[in-house]
């Protein structure tokens, strides 16, 4: 029979390491900024650019549109819920890859990229110098736009506007009967070389994002409340925030900036005399390495010895 143990005993560092110091996986990212998600993300969009000439100009192909003119404009819609998606992701650890770099500004602490109206955010980033972010939220625009091209693709066949150069033949139906749509020979035109920029700009920023972003650069995704805690326990930055109640966000960055600090995301002690991994103000004790515990090189009388080889 197992004996429960007391309620007040206190954990060992052995019994702390085995739950705290958890082996972590290999990269605790959001799905969707990782390669096993993205590559199939961008060839499926590089993909989708491939078929759009196919469908529109070629005979045999054509003949889909007319029996599922649904099919473009669905796929389309599968491309920008997944773009969303990417958005989300890339708003929400934008400020803590800044801190990781170490030695970040104050103004990162409120930065909020999350809470950010739909086309204001990409504006908003770049004003702030977030190339990236600014280039996925601008994506998110783009990807709506592209759901409206796809549906003028709708029962037209391409290769009635390849053959007619005449714009005027193309707005009225006459001798010959002309298989355009709603469309006409520049609206046509215009719709299809946007379509191909717009998945093109699409797969070149996704591309860029997977790039810079798809290393582990955080021990745990910032998603919950909980997770954003951990961050800042027994963090000494958070005096700075003392008094700060009932201030603006921009009186809040106005005092911090004050305040003359910079900040990261790394190793730590806490005001507890203990080492932390989260974010503090600098000078840190080391910048965070994923899957390297800092806690045992700096302090190894706090870790679990028996684990040393």
């Amino acid at each position: 029979m197992t004996v429960a143990p007391e309620e007040n005993t206190p954990l060992t560092q052995a019994e702390k390491d085995k739950y705290d110091q958890h082996r972590r996986p290999g990269n605790p990212h959001p799905l969707m900024l990782r390669l096993p998600a993205g590559i199939p993300f961008v060839v499926g969009m590089f993909l989708f650019l491939i078929i759009i000439p196919i469908f529109l100009f070629q005979p045999k192909v054509n003949e889909i549109t007319e029996k599922a003119p649904w099919l473009l404009t669905g796929l389309a819609v599968c491309i920008k819920l997944a773009w969303g998606t990417l958005e989300t992701d890339v708003r929400m650890i934008e400020p803590f890859y800044i801190l990781s770099l170490r030695h970040a500004s104050p103004k990162v602490l409120t930065l909020d990229y999350t809470a950010m109206a739909f086309g204001w955010m990409p504006i908003r980033a770049l004003m702030n110098g977030h190339f990236l972010v600014a280039l996925v939220g601008l994506g998110s625009v783009l990807a709506e736009v592209l759901t409206v091209l796809t549906t003028s693709f709708a029962n037209v066949s391409g290769i009635d506007f390849a053959k007619q150069s005449p714009p005027d033949r193309l707005r009225f139906r006459g001798e010959e009967e002309i298989n355009a749509g709603e469309e006409t020979f520049l609206s046509f035109w215009i719709s299809f070389a946007l379509a191909v920029f717009i998945l093109s700009f699409l797969c070149l920023v996704a591309a860029f994002v997977y790039w810079r972003r798809h290393h582990a650069f955080l021990p745990r995704q910032p998603n919950t409340i909980a997770s954003i805690l951990a961050f800042i326990h027994q963090s000494k930055m958070l005096y700075d925030f003392v008094g700060t109640e009932t201030l603006s966000n921009s009186q809040m960055v106005t005092k911090l900036v004050g305040i003359k600090k910079t900040y990261g995301l790394g190793w730590f002690t806490g005001r507890d005399g203990e080492m932390h991994c989260g974010v503090d103000e600098e000078e840190l004790v080391s910048g965070y390495k994923h899957g390297e515990d800092s806690k045992k090189a700096n302090m190894p009388w706090n870790s679990n010895w028996q684990s040393f080889d």
